[in-house]
């Protein structure tokens, strides 16, 4: 099979996977006001997935040295699975939370796997492109899913969590089946004891230490900082449409599902084009900036149609973040690294999103505009940082 046909193949998984792991999204606030729990629980149960995702993405990635990628794939789509049936059959706030955990330690087998499968599969030359694709299919396919979720959640929350369940295992044994075994020949197996040895998350960090330098830490803080301005913005957005808005479920779905298709356009169009003229610090600069200036606007804002209007402006910049980040962080790694380099990015990039969820669902229980806030400083931030970055190199 050609390169193209295979990585065609890929992206189509991709998108069925992306789908099917946003099934839950859109009904997740519903769930939350229905078994009467906290509000800041939808906050502390997106943080705790995002945690052992930030704990182990660096185990996944030194995984990858023993193991395929589509077996990581296969392994953290049937672990996703199961944590998602979990969440659907939890009642009380820490099962709920124990849920998201669970799934978190899987979540991160499938972001890392992706991101080295993709960067070891393109090449030096098409690895930019492709991550930019990437974005475009994670984006369309958590579109379709927030769409199908929300509208299959309005009559029943539970037969959304199984069908997620269901389509989770059967994309993990299409990556198995479809994807090319990219095991090294003559690679070492890993005994059951070293492998528990390389589950320590403090272990796989350490491992990071050869390549840092100032360039890569500079980098990681805008990841962070980006990811806590996405995170507290989705996360307390998906809220405000259901408890300040009462908008039901499918609104949610409609309003994901037009973002797709922002996404589409705008990483088709301008993030490939910022990708083949090649200064992206300058880019992601500006753009943070512009994600920062366009959330401080929905302040004041009481009209709804307006709201969401500006929040469509907002997320077409937000769209851009990802690859761009993606593809800087590709571009600093070398052959030697590039794995732990991919896992630090995801574990990074969990980190963010950690501070992110906390913040969203304590400061909400404050005041519903506060999380907004916070998203507009930690934009400012990373646009601070990423012109540090710029001049260092």
């Amino acid at each position: 099979m050609k390169s193209e046909n295979k990585m065609t193949v890929f992206f189509v998984i991709t998108f069925l996977h992306y789908a099917a792991a946003n099934f839950a999204h859109p009904i997740t606030p519903t769930l939350i006001v229905e078994l009467q729990l906290p509000s800041y629980t939808f906050g502390t149960a997106f943080a705790t997935m995002a945690l052992t995702g930030f704990l182990f993405s660096p185990f996944w990635a030194k995984m990858r040295e023993f193991f395929s990628a589509r077996s990581l794939l296969l392994t953290g789509s049937l672990g996703y699975g199961l944590g998602q049936l979990f969440f659907g059959l939890a009642k009380t706030e820490v099962s709920v939370i124990f849920a998201r955990a669970f799934s978190g330690f899987f979540v991160g087998a499938i972001g890392v796997s992706i991101l080295i499968y993709i960067t070891e599969m393109s090449g030096e030359e098409k690895a930019g492109v492709n991550l930019a694709k990437y974005a475009i299919v994670q984006a369309l396919g958590g579109a379709v899913g927030f769409l199908l979720g929300g509208t299959i959640g309005v009559y029943s929350i539970q037969l959304t969590f199984w069908m997620q369940a269901a389509s989770l295992v059967l994309c993990g044994v299409l990556f198995f089946l479809l994807l090319e075994n990219n095991t090294v020949a003559g690679r070492p197996s890993i005994p059951l004891r070293s492998l528990a040895k390389e589950m320590n998350p403090i272990r796989s960090f350490l491992d990071c230490r050869g390549f840092m330098t100032k360039s890569f830490v500079l980098l990681f803080i805008v990841i962070a900082l980006a990811n806590i301005g996405i995170t507290v913005f989705d996360q307390a957005f998906n809220y405000y449409l259901k408890a300040q808005l009462d908008l039901t479920s499918v609104y949610n779905g409609f309003f994901k599902a037009a973002i797709g298709l922002i996404t589409l356009l705008v990483n088709s169009t301008v993030c490939l084009w910022i990708i083949r003229r090649g200064n992206i610090q300058r880019a992601l600069s500006i753009i943070l900036l512009c994600c920062a200036v366009s959330v401080s606007a929905l302040f004041g804002i009481f009209s709804v149609p307006l709201f969401l209007a500006v929040c469509f402006v907002y997320y077409s910049f937000h769209s851009l973040i990802v690859p761009l980040l993606q593809d800087n962080a590709a571009h600093e790694a070398n052959y030697q690294n590039r794995n732990l380099v991919m896992g630090l990015y995801n574990a990074v990039r969990s980190l963010g999103m950690i501070g992110g969820a906390l913040s969203a669902g304590f400061f909400y229980q404050t005041h519903a505009m506060l999380p907004f806030a916070l998203a507009v400083l930690c934009f400012a931030l990373a646009a601070g940082f990423m012109v540090w970055h710029q001049v260092s190199r």
